[in-house]
């Protein structure tokens, strides 16, 4: 069967209950979604964004994926279900993972009532060992880089002036990408899918 849910997204959050079809987030290149599982072709020709898979993925999941991140939890036999060309498999240690994680998984159980996101919250800082990060290899090449830009506009001083004579102010820098906090209002953009 074929779901095709978020062809393209660009931008946006959803909380879906239950495990969806194929080609799932196929060309996401903005959209923050959460799902139970996926089937086959899951993420591919991704460019931004984010995918939470809460279970297993089909084969061929991230072929294509240029961009965004994908953080699967507990999936079984995932590298061989992978095309590997473009991609690589990591641990969450970053603290924007796993703010971001976190803060999914807690609108997803708010939207959804999921029972798996409630189990991973309950014991958030075991849980999360199991989440596996798909991450572009040119991506983090790039998410490096602005960081490293971020940084150095965070220790160079710059002049500010003050009645003529200059003054050294320390600079402040950005967050090297957009922050990822999903909606908080009451009205749910969640659906199920089976």
């Amino acid at each position: 069967r074929r779901d095709i849910r978020f062809y393209g997204a660009v931008r946006g959050y959803a909380y879906l209950s239950g495990i969806a079809a194929e080609r799932f987030c196929v060309r996401n290149s903005g959209a923050h979604a959460v799902v139970e599982g996926v089937g086959d072709h899951g993420c591919e020709y991704m460019t931004g964004g984010s995918c939470i898979i809460l279970g297993d993925v089909g084969r061929n999941f991230a072929a294509g994926m240029s961009g965004g991140i994908a953080y699967i939890y507990d999936a079984k036999k995932l590298a061989q279900k992978m095309n590997m060309e473009m991609v690589g498999l990591e641990g969450m240690e970053e603290p924007e993972d796993l703010g971001h994680v976190k803060s999914q998984l807690e609108a997803h159980v708010r939207y959804t009532g999921s029972g798996i996101a409630k189990k991973i919250l309950a014991n958030f800082d075991v849980e999360v060992k199991k989440f596996t990060k798909v991450m572009p290899h040119e991506y983090k090449v790039v998410l490096a880089k602005r960081k490293a830009e971020a940084m150095k506009k965070l220790e160079a001083p710059s002049l500010k002036l003050s009645g003529g004579a200059a003054t050294k102010k320390q600079a402040t820098a950005r967050a090297p990408f957009p922050t990822r906090t999903p909606p908080t209002s009451s009205s749910p953009s969640s659906s199920s899918s089976s």
